[in-house]
This record gives C-alpha cells, structure tokens and sequence, in this order.
C-alpha cells in the first residue's frame, strides 16, 4: 500500500511523530470486538481470535511497511522515517 492509501491491505492509520518523524501503524477495532476468549483455568480466560488476529494483522503491516520503506519513502511528498515502528 502506498502513503497515499492507495493498493495494499489496509491500516486504519499511519502516523509520524512531529518531532522525529518515525511512524506508529494504528488499528482501531469496535467496541464490539471481543477481547476475552475462552476460560482457560479458573478466572484466567485466554484473548478472543479477534485480538490475537489483530496483533498478527498489525505486525503485518509493520513487516510491509519496513519491507518497502524505502519504496514509500520515495514515492512520498511527506516526510517519515520507519525506524522500529509503534
């Protein structure tokens, strides 16, 4: 996916820091997503498919965007740096 939000899976945001300018990939799930799955032992439950999928997604993102960075970067008018992103 572009900078421009163009092509490519989609993120809900990316954003760069004012002052450094690194990136922080942003998921924003709805208040409906369960959080809590199963109960595992006795008041320990384990997360829901949705948040571990949602972890998974994310890193996804993360790993394209570091893979293309420089790609993106280049094909950018806006200014970013991907240094371990948030």
């Amino acid at each position: 996916k572009s900078i421009s939000n163009r092509g490519g899976g989609i993120i809900d945001f990316l954003c760069a820091n004012k002052l450094t300018k690194n990136t922080a990939l942003i998921e924003i799930k709805t208040p409906k997503t369960k959080l809590l799955g199963s109960q595992y032992r006795s008041k320990v439950y384990n997360i829901s498919n949705e948040l571990s999928g949602s972890v998974i997604q994310i890193a996804n993102y993360k790993n394209s965007l570091l893979q293309n960075y420089i790609a993106l970067k280049n094909s950018s008018e806006e200014i970013f740096e991907a240094f371990n992103p948030k």
